[in-house]
C-alpha cells in the first residue's frame, strides 16, 4: 500500500508513460479535454476513446497484475461513463453501450486478486454500485444482477456467509411458523395467527432475503480485515464493527433492499439491545422477531464456521446451543432457544446444516465465480 501511495506522487515528464499513474492514458484524456473544449464533438470523442479502450491491455487476461490496476480500470470506466452520456446518441444505444463497458469491468474485476486490492478494494466496489450515471442506464432487474455479482466477486466468503444464514434462518422461521405461529403475530401484515398460516410462503421468502443482504455493508470493508489469518486487531476490530451502518447507502440506493434495512442494521444488537450500532434500537423495529432469527442464525454459522473464518476456533454445534441457553433473554430470544431445544427434528436440521451444508455453498460460490 505504501509502495502504491508513492505511485501516485510519480510524474517523470514523459505523457505518454501515464498509465502507471492514478488517473489514466492521455489517450483516453485528451479526447475529453478536446470536446469539453469544443474543438471535437463528444460523438467524435467517443469515437476516439473507444479505439483505445477497446484494445486497452490493462483489460487483457494475461497482462501483468499491478496494484493499482484495479483502480485505473474503474477510472477509466467512469471517463468512459462520462463521455458516453454526453453523446447525442439515444437513450436506449447510451444504455446498450454502458451496460457492454460495465460488463467489460465486471470480468476484469472477477480476474482480479483481492490480495492486490486489499485496501481500497471497498472504496472501489462501493462506488460502482452506487454510481449514479450507470445506475441511471439500468434496469432493476440489471441493478439486482449488479449487486448481487459484487457480493459474489467482491466478498466471497461473506457470500457463503449470508447464504448459510439465510438457509438456517429459513429452516427456523418454517418450522415456528408451523409450531408456533402466533411468535410473528403483530409483524407487519401479520395481525392473526390465521395471517401467518395463510401467508408463510411470504414470511418465509422475507427472512431469506432479509438474510441474504443483511451483510451487505462487508462489501465497504477491506479484504484484509474479513480474510485474516489470525484474531483481528483492535483496530481491525473497531473497522468491521462499522459494517452495519456502512450498508445505509447501498440501501438508500437500490429500492428492492430498503425492506430488509433493519435486519442489517441490527444483526448484531442483542435481544437486550446492547451491543452496535449504538444509534438502532432493535426493539423499536417492526420487525424485531426476525431480526432475532437472523442474528441466532448469524452467531449459529460464524461459531461453526470451519473453513472461511481463520481468525477462530470453530464450536460443535452442541457447545453452541449450550452457550445460547446460558445466555437466553440477554443476548439471544429465550422462545427461540426454547423452541429448538425442543423439537429434535428441527435441532437436528439445523445441526445438518451447518456440519454438511457449508461445503456445499463453497462449490457453488466456486462454479458461479467461474460463470462469470
Amino acid at each position: 500500500y505504501a509502495d502504491y501511495q508513492e505511485q501516485l506522487k510519480i510524474f517523470n515528464g514523459n505523457l505518454f508513460n501515464l498509465k502507471n499513474t492514478y488517473y489514466g492514458k492521455v489517450e483516453y484524456d485528451d479526447q475529453i479535454i478536446d470536446a469539453t473544449a469544443g474543438r471535437i464533438t463528444w460523438d467524435e470523442a467517443y469515437e476516439r476513446f473507444i479505439e483505445y479502450y477497446h484494445n486497452d491491455p490493462e483489460y487483457s487476461s494475461d497482462h501483468k497484475i499491478s496494484s493499482y490496476r484495479h483502480i485505473y480500470v474503474y477510472n477509466l470506466f467512469t471517463s468512459f461513463l462520462f463521455l458516453v452520456e454526453r453523446t447525442d446518441k439515444p437513450f436506449e444505444e447510451k444504455s446498450k453501450i454502458i451496460k457492454e463497458g460495465l460488463n467489460r469491468l465486471l470480468i476484469a474485476i472477477s480476474s482480479f486478486q483481492n490480495i492486490h486490492f486489499a485496501i481500497e478494494r471497498g472504496w472501489f466496489l462501493s462506488s460502482l454500485i452506487t454510481n449514479p450515471t450507470l445506475l441511471k442506464y439500468l434496469s432493476e432487474q440489471d441493478k439486482r444482477r449488479l449487486f448481487e455479482h459484487i457480493l459474489v466477486v467482491g466478498q466471497p466468503v461473506t457470500y457463503v456467509h449470508v447464504t448459510m444464514v439465510s438457509d438456517l434462518s429459513r429452516i427456523l422461521t418454517k418450522k415456528l411458523a408451523e409450531s408456533m405461529p402466533e411468535y410473528f403475530v403483530g409483524l407487519p401484515k401479520f395481525d392473526s395467527v390465521e395471517d401467518v398460516i395463510q401467508h408463510k410462503d411470504t414470511l418465509l421468502n422475507f427472512v431469506t432475503q432479509a438474510a441474504l443482504y443483511h451483510d451487505v455493508g462487508k462489501i465497504h470493508i477491506p479484504t484484509i480485515v474479513n480474510n485474516c489469518f489470525r484474531r483481528l486487531s483492535t483496530e481491525e476490530y473497531l473497522l468491521i464493527k462499522q459494517h452495519p451502518e456502512a450498508a445505509n447507502p447501498f440501501f438508500d440506493t437500490y429500492t428492492f433492499l430498503e425492506p430488509y434495512r433493519d435486519v442489517a442494521l441490527g444483526h448484531h444488537k442483542w435481544y437486550n439491545g446492547s451491543s452496535y450500532p449504538d444509534d438502532f434500537d432493535n426493539h423499536k423495529s417492526p420487525i424485531f422477531p426476525l431480526i432475532n432469527i437472523v442474528m441466532l442464525c448469524d452467531c449459529m454459522d460464524a461459531a461453526t464456521e470451519n473453513i472461511g473464518r481463520n481468525y477462530h476456533t470453530p464450536k460443535s454445534f452442541e457447545t453452541l446451543i449450550s452457550e445460547f441457553e446460558e445466555s437466553a433473554g440477554f443476548h439471544y430470544d429465550p422462545v427461540l432457544i426454547n423452541f429448538i431445544k425442543q423439537n429434535p427434528d428441527l435441532y437436528r436440521q439445523l445441526k445438518q446444516k451447518v456440519l454438511l451444508g457449508r461445503m456445499d455453498h463453497y462449490f457453488q460460490l466456486f462454479s458461479t465465480i467461474r460463470q462469470i
